[in-house]
């Protein structure tokens, strides 16, 4: 519970600005200026301030302020008896060890908390930057090369009538004149599809017999998403053997519609032939709304999105070290604990601050309803809904909230209920640090309540898509980025590997994949997740791992392949060793990267 300050945020603002010693290069040294804005004296000695910061900043200590590095992009600034008069200021250096190339990457989610109490706290909203500026000269070369860059991508433009392009399109003379209502014969199950997507255009009138405007065949002869398309000037003829065959053809009617110039108040369509089926049988969109939270309707915006393009795959991401999303009954901290942030977080009770989320001390997670709605209404336009569960790294929300369970349990004397779901080993003395610079965040394999756990979600999830009359075939279990260190100063891995002949902690990442896999095995889920599933470290890092059991039921989403980073090629080489590969292009498909980083 927040416990407001005699200061409230209005008393206090926030400028951030590079230091004098900045020269870009080898002094990246940045400026944060504390001002009192308010009519009476604040006393910092009795507030620390805290922040996030994408980039890790270097541990300071100075007269006037010590900075220290929480971990998870958490900040830290104490202060020795200063004491900002009305309309005075602080001035904070630091040194970050990277250029701040964007306003993404500015530090934000300024608090301060007292540190008497530990309990009061409050969030300041008034913050602003100065970000770098050019020279005139240093701006004229710098539009230059984009101008010259982007010159280099121009192609001979074309007149996309269909978008995506479709396999075959043969545009014919004259157009299709759409009336006020039109006449739609269609299988009775179509209907509700027809009507929803239909509608926007024009209304529709189904009718059983006669000549009907819009008529929709089955052809069992095509592939489950092929269609064939026929737009004459007296009516319009869609042939497919599945739902999402006829889905895919009236998108591309929408898409064709909306590239038309509609004149004097007439709604045409052109006169076309098409013939189309999707290139690649795996078509997906990754969301993250575990570090940044999006709610129900915005999901649901973007699966319209994706079946305009007709994308058949969300690959959901709403597990992570900053938040676990997603409501699991018979666990409750998963949300209370996992999906809320607070400066109080040393209670134990919530996360620490992330992304600028300061004083918010909201849970926000969707609820078992929301995602059921949700796979209900991805099936709907032909979307296969893969949920990820990040393990064993990336888990610092579960791992939290499971510490959280375990202490509530303990307390009331219950030990046993307290072990079921403990992800990790608390006598850990593992030195490790993942590049979003947490060192707590890794499952521990040589604990049974972590397959408990695993099993419990999943069984979860299960319910979830069985209530929403959805199949549910796969699932990410994630495994990227599990850090160098992990699992070394555990005492639990150090007995598990004694008794299971292991000479090395390599040796434990393998066994940890092999049995969540046969856990999905079990389940008749097939396992997803991050390339490293499918690779080993033999003492000199990750390589292609040949020998892994039941690799077919494996699918590797490949993210590494940046461009001279040595893994161009990391896609092949695993999908040759036997393992169904999804290519994911980090230079080129990540949307929340920036397109260009050049100052």
């Amino acid at each position: 519970m927040c416990v407001q300050a005699q200061h409230g945020p209005a008393d206090l603002s926030i400028y951030w600005q590079t230091d004098a010693a900045y020269d870009g290069k080898n002094q990246l040294r940045y400026q944060l200026v504390l001002k009192n804005d308010g009519r009476k004296a604040f006393s910092l000695n009795e507030w620390d301030l805290f922040f996030n910061s994408m980039f890790p900043i270097l541990d300071e200590q100075t007269e006037k302020y010590a900075i220290k590095d929480l971990k998870g992009n958490v900040f830290q600034i104490t202060f020795s008896g200063q004491t900002l008069q009305p309309k005075d200021s602080l001035v904070i250096s630091y040194t970050s060890k990277y250029i701040i190339p964007g306003v993404s990457m500015l530090p934000n989610g300024f608090y301060l908390l007292n540190n008497k109490d530990k309990k009061t706290f409050f969030g300041i909203e008034k913050v602003s930057y100065k970000m770098l500026q050019r020279s005139a000269e240093e701006n004229r070369s710098y539009l230059a090369e984009l101008y010259n860059k982007n010159k280099a991508f121009e192609k001979a433009e074309s007149n996309i009538l269909i978008f995506p392009t479709p396999k075959y399109l043969k545009e014919s003379k004259g157009k299709y004149r759409i009336k006020h209502k039109i006449t739609v014969q269609a299988d009775t199950s179509l209907y509700p599809m027809v009507s929803r997507e239909v509608s926007s255009i024009v209304s529709v009138e189904f009718t059983n017999g006669g000549s009907a405007d819009l008529v929709l065949k089955q052809n069992p002869s095509l592939g489950a998403e092929a269609y064939h398309l026929t737009i004459s000037e007296n009516q319009i003829s869609i042939e497919a053997s599945q739902y999402a065959g006829f889905l895919y053809a009236i998108k591309s009617i929408k898409s064709l519609y909306s590239g038309v110039k509609h004149t004097s108040g007439e709604k045409v369509l052109p006169c076309v032939e098409v013939k189309d089926e999707p290139r690649y049988g795996y078509r997906g969109f990754m969301m993250d709304i575990a570090r940044n939270f999006r709610d129900k309707s915005i999901v649901l915006k973007y699966l319209d999105l994706m079946a305009d393009y007709k994308l058949n795959v969300l690959h959901f991401h709403f597990i992570e070290d900053e938040a676990w999303r997603i409501e699991i009954p018979g666990l409750p901290e998963l949300t209370e604990v996992g999906a809320r942030r607070s400066p109080l977080f040393h209670e134990g009770n919530a996360l620490m601050p992330a992304y600028g989320s300061a004083a918010d001390t909201q849970a926000r997670y969707l609820t078992r309803a929301d995602f059921i709605e949700i796979l209900r209404y991805a099936q709907e336009r032909n979307i296969q809904v893969v949920p990820e569960i990040e393990t064993p790294g990336h888990a610092r929300a579960a791992i939290k909230a499971m510490w959280a369970r375990y202490n509530r349990f303990m307390r009331q004397g219950k030990p046993e209920l307290a072990e079921q779901y403990l992800l990790h080993d608390p006598e850990d003395k593992s030195v490790y640090n993942t590049p979003q610079n947490y060192n707590d965040n890794v499952l521990n394999p040589a604990l049974p309540s972590v397959y408990t756990f695993i099993e419990k979600v999943l069984d979860e999830f299960a319910l979830m898509y069985k209530e929403a009359g959805v199949p549910f075939t796969k699932v990410s279990l994630g495994g990227d980025e599990v850090p160098r260190g992990v699992w070394e100063g555990s005492p639990k891995i150090k007995a598990f590997m004694e008794e299971q002949g292991m000479s090395s902690v390599h040796e434990v990442w393998t066994y940890y994949i092999d049995r969540i896999n046969k856990i999905c095995l079990k389940k008749g889920l097939q396992l997803a997740g991050w390339e490293e599933i499918g690779m080993v470290n033999k003492g000199k890092g990750m390589v292609v791992n040949p020998n892994m059991a039941d690799k077919q039921n494996m699918q590797l989403d490949v993210w590494n392949n940046v461009i001279g980073g040595g893994q161009e090629d990391l896609v092949y080489r695993l999908a040759n060793a036997g393992y169904p590969t999804v290519l994911i292009s980090a230079s080129n498909t990540y949307f929340d990267m920036m397109w260009d980083s050049k100052f």
